[in-house]
């Protein structure tokens, strides 16, 4: 019976996996990979820079331990429940050990690479700092691991709590272990460092076993994995369309009187349509948002090759962001009811995407070219090659990439 629990743990975690690779798939292609590809190598760039001019007594526990304190201390345990489980699983539920490890397992496997990943990020500096006095990797990364395991341990009992206040004190402790842990690790002695994490784990206890608990907590577990999923979901609406993600048309009075500028003919059903469905929904959030990002981005970054750079993966995934416009209602049996011409549809959903593009590339080559003095040539034909692309893209390839689906 261990065993048959455990097998349905893993086809709950396959199957949630098999569909966040589609969307990571939809995301990769929108440009996502390159302009995280980006991010890595102009913030290595100037993070060497920065680790070049320390001051002398530079107190680098400043950086180091709000870093590691957010890896420590941001801990779930992800249990793939589901509402239906408060049935069928209900009657078994004293025998659920094997689902409860492989969910702690599964959890620790990924928060303990991403606490690693974050003292390999700020290793450099800690080095730099501290010199001679150095403690070897291997031990810092030892310490975070059981860091780690005791905050992944302390909030899955914390979740069986039956009162609230006693789930808070968890958290208080569980914060508290977060901030000093780091920062005893890197600066005061292994002897001290290791006392005070087996501190934390008595407190931890402490707060946690005298207290009442249940077996298990149904809705507790649920809501948060319920709360886990949403993040998922509302990551993946960012580059693409995402039918479990229970999203509310945004109004959007400020631009309503774009659409109210349309004539109200039949042969501009379409582009009606259309208009009203990219300004309320997530594509032009998702543009705006990218936009925004890359002008904060030529704003702190005063490097000609890097903002080109910034420029050109930005236009990229804008475009790539409108064109998913063209996926918009097609299971609607409305559009075939109404007496319309559906030609009128590529070039209507070509024309809202062309100018969502052009509004955009000017207001960010606006900023790239009167921001970076230096190099305002180069803005300048970048600038002027990215509206070239935007009409080759909206009058030449999105039309055939149309034509053929709809082929």
């Amino acid at each position: 019976m261990r065993e048959d629990f455990a097998d349905l743990w893993r086809k709950r975690a396959a199957a949630f996996w098999k569909e966040a690779f589609i969307y990571i798939s939809y995301a990769a292609r929108s440009g996502f990979a390159g302009f995280l590809l980006m991010f890595i190598i102009i913030g290595a760039y100037y993070y060497g820079k920065f680790l070049q001019s320390l001051p002398d007594a530079f107190p680098y526990w400043r950086i180091t331990t709000p870093l590691l304190a957010l890896a420590l201390g941001m801990t779930g345990v992800r249990t793939f429940m589901k509402q239906a489980d408060m049935v069928f699983l209900a009657p078994a539920e004293s025998r659920l050990r094997s689902w409860w490890i492989c969910s702690i397992i599964y959890s620790y496997a990924f928060q303990a690479a991403v606490s690693l990943m974050l003292l390999l990020a700020v290793w450099p500096l800690y080095l730099a700092c501290a010199d001679e006095a150095a403690l070897p990797f291997a031990h810092a990364a030892a310490y975070l691991l059981a860091a780690k395991l005791l905050a992944v341990l302390g909030r899955f009992q914390a979740e069986r709590l039956v009162y609230r206040p006693n789930r808070g004190a968890e958290a208080l402790v569980r914060w508290l272990a977060a901030a000093v842990l780091p920062f005893a690790l890197l600066t005061e002695s292994p002897a001290k460092a290791w006392g005070l994490l087996l501190l934390a784990a008595a407190a931890q206890c402490l707060v946690v076993l005298p207290f009442p608990r249940h077996r298990v907590p149904w809705e507790q577990l649920i809501r948060r994995e319920e709360i886990s999923l949403k993040r998922h979901y509302t990551f993946y609406s960012w580059f693409a369309d995402v039918p479990k993600l229970a999203t509310k048309p945004a109004a959007r009075r400020f631009l309503g009187g774009v659409t109210s500028r349309i004539p109200f003919r039949q042969e501009d059903t379409h582009r009606f349509l259309y208009a009203k469905t990219f300004i309320r929904s997530e594509y032009y959030a998702i543009l705006a948002r990218t936009s925004v990002i890359a002008i904060l981005l030529f704003l702190a970054v005063n490097h000609t090759a890097a903002v080109l750079l910034i420029y050109g993966i930005t236009l990229i995934m804008n475009c790539a962001t409108v064109s998913s416009l063209t996926q918009s209602h097609r299971y609607s049996f409305w559009l075939e009811l109404y007496p319309v011409d559906p030609s009128r549809k590529s070039k209507a959903v070509s024309r809202i995407c062309e100018s969502a593009l052009l509004l955009s590339n000017t207001a960010v080559g606006a900023v790239l070219i009167g921001f970076h003095s230096s190099g305002r040539l180069q803005a300048l034909t970048a600038v002027a090659a990215g509206f070239l692309y935007i009409l080759y893209f909206t009058r030449v390839s999105l039309p055939r990439k149309m034509k053929h689906a709809g082929d």
